[in-house]
């Protein structure tokens, strides 16, 4: 299970370098609106969130390895260990998945769209577009209270570390910005695209 994990780290620091990103999703042009430009900057930032969560995975797998290791030869426990993993696997996730989505690599379910025509499939999947960007809105905002009622009242773990929870709760605020960066590009892409698909049938002739 490690050497898989070694290896979807791997993949995923290659690709965040930037390099394939462009080919993979369609990131506006340059020049634009003002919202283009927040939607290329926040790819950028997806793109080098996707390499923080593989970096984090990585030293995930060393803080594991670390505390079998640890209890294995009876050593120490690492008591810590526990704790610092949860931290890691959080930001994996609220890091990752702001890169799945830049990518393209989020799972989704196709049952319909293989049976409808171009035009239905572009507005179901408006539509599911439109949805998804009203969820991330809500997470981000329960997660900015959540943090900020942690920070306001300067909690902290209950382990040895007495880590104050603000630090590792912001990865999840920042993380769910730039979900929502990208929900609302796929959002505006689509959109674009079936505008551009209505545009362009043909009229009808009286």
């Amino acid at each position: 299970m490690s050497e898989y994990a070694k290896e979807a780290a791997a993949a995923a620091l290659e690709e965040a370098s930037g390099e394939n990103i462009q080919h993979r999703v369609d990131v506006p042009p340059p020049g634009g609106g003002r919202l283009d430009s927040v939607i290329r900057a926040g790819s950028k930032l997806s793109a080098v969130a996707g390499t923080l969560a593989a970096l984090m995975l990585f030293a995930l797998i060393g803080v594991v390895l670390l505390g079998i290791i640890g209890r294995t030869l009876r050593i120490t426990t690492f008591g810590w260990a526990y704790e610092i993993s949860g931290y890691l696997l959080a930001g994996i996730v609220f890091m990752g998945a702001a890169y799945a989505a830049l990518t393209d690599g989020l799972i989704r379910v196709e049952l319909l769209t293989h049976r409808l025509g171009d035009k239905a499939t572009g507005v179901l999947r408006l539509v599911a577009s439109a949805f998804a960007l009203v969820f991330g809105a809500v997470l981000l905002v329960l997660l900015w209270r959540y943090h900020s009622y942690t920070r306001d009242r300067h909690l902290h773990s209950e382990s040895l570390l007495e880590t104050p929870l603000s630090i590792p709760q912001s990865v999840l605020v920042i993380g769910g910005t730039l979900l929502l960066l990208e929900l609302l590009r796929q959002f505006v892409q689509r959109a674009r695209t079936l505008r551009a698909d209505f545009g362009s049938s043909p009229k009808e002739k009286p």
